[in-house]
């Protein structure tokens, strides 16, 4: 089990407000992917719960309902799907407001907040508006904007931002002893720890920008015209929407950058792509920066990852093309 060090402060100072009393009825954990807040919004469970169960940083998101509890429900979105419904709240509300099956706290955790639709934000906001007794709701999400104004007022924010680098590098060295490796994959993540490690490949060692290199080598097939982009877009559907579409935008900013010639180092984890050799079509490039950018903004809320991609994807299609639309 990995701990997550950089999150011990905010834990300490959350401790430090139970022995006051001062218990929160609903908190709202933010902060970029890959920083660990899920982990948090599940020890902060934990705790309030009385329980002696910890989360693993490796626990699968979709595991929300791990803290063996009676009194604790995990509502995320169901399978084959990306949203979290308006029943899904009711049956939490409903829950929430019977009695405590250990006569002591009552806690629920929403991830990725943002999933939840209109109707469910409304209707988990009267539960919010009214809070039963000896209960906290904890909101967790990475896309503060996206979720109601309303919903955020009433909630206590705990924002979550990555840790040093010299934090970040030391916990990745655990499970990866190649530095220079853990170097560049935290510099692509923009310092977000999980991130990284899911860069570097998984615990067993397998990595060292095993994903970049993966992505570069199949763009670089797409440039060539060796495979279309509806069947590269079934396998990028399979990966982590993050990675993906930041990978992207880097890798097109980098585009611009070597049109506009101001020299200077190039992003992290980028590749030197083989393009043939035409007129770049700057507007094209910024246009399709504000596609990706789009389609990061309404990744959680796609329910075809497959064509999202392959619309994506079309635009490196034989590049020579596509740079002049």
């Amino acid at each position: 089990m990995l701990n997550a060090p950089w999150l011990d402060g905010t834990l300490q100072r959350f401790e430090a407000r139970l022995e006051r009393g001062q218990t929160p009825q609903a908190l709202l954990v933010h902060g970029p992917a890959g920083t660990g807040r899920r982990h948090l919004g599940l020890t902060v469970a934990a705790r309030l719960l009385g329980s002696d169960w910890r989360p693993s940083m490796d626990t699968p998101a979709e595991q929300l309902g791990g803290v063996p509890h009676p009194d604790y429900w995990g509502v995320g979105p169901e399978e084959d799907s990306r949203v979290i419904k308006i029943e899904q709240i009711r049956d939490l509300n409903q829950a929430l407001n019977l009695t405590s099956h250990r006569s002591g706290w009552k806690v629920a955790l929403i991830y990725p907040a943002e999933a939840m639709t209109h109707n469910a934000a409304n209707t988990l906001l009267k539960t919010l508006e009214e809070p039963p007794e000896a209960t906290t709701l904890i909101l967790v999400t990475d896309a503060l904007t996206r979720l109601p104004p309303t919903i955020v007022s009433r909630c206590e924010r705990v924002r979550v931002s990555p840790p040093s680098r010299s934090v970040a590098l030391k916990w990745l060295s655990h499970s990866h002893d190649d530095r220079a490796a853990c170097e560049r994959a935290l510099a692509f993540a923009t310092g977000s720890p999980l991130m990284a490690r899911a860069l570097l490949g998984d615990a067993q060692g397998e990595g060292g920008g095993k994903v970049l290199a993966e992505l570069a080598d199949e763009v670089q097939r797409l440039i060539d015209r060796s495979v279309p982009p509806t069947t590269l877009a079934k396998t990028w559907a399979r990966r982590d929407a993050g990675v993906c579409l930041r990978w992207l935008y880097l890798q097109t900013a980098e585009l611009l950058h070597s049109q506009v010639g101001t020299g200077g180092e190039r992003f992290s984890g980028l590749a030197h792509l083989n393009i043939p050799g035409v007129p770049l079509n700057m507007a094209a490039c910024c246009a399709y920066l504000d596609q990706v950018m789009e389609a990061q903004r309404l990744k959680d809320r796609s329910l075809n990852m497959e064509a999202m991609f392959a619309d994506l994807l079309m635009w490196w299609y034989g590049a020579a093309g596509a740079t002049r639309y």
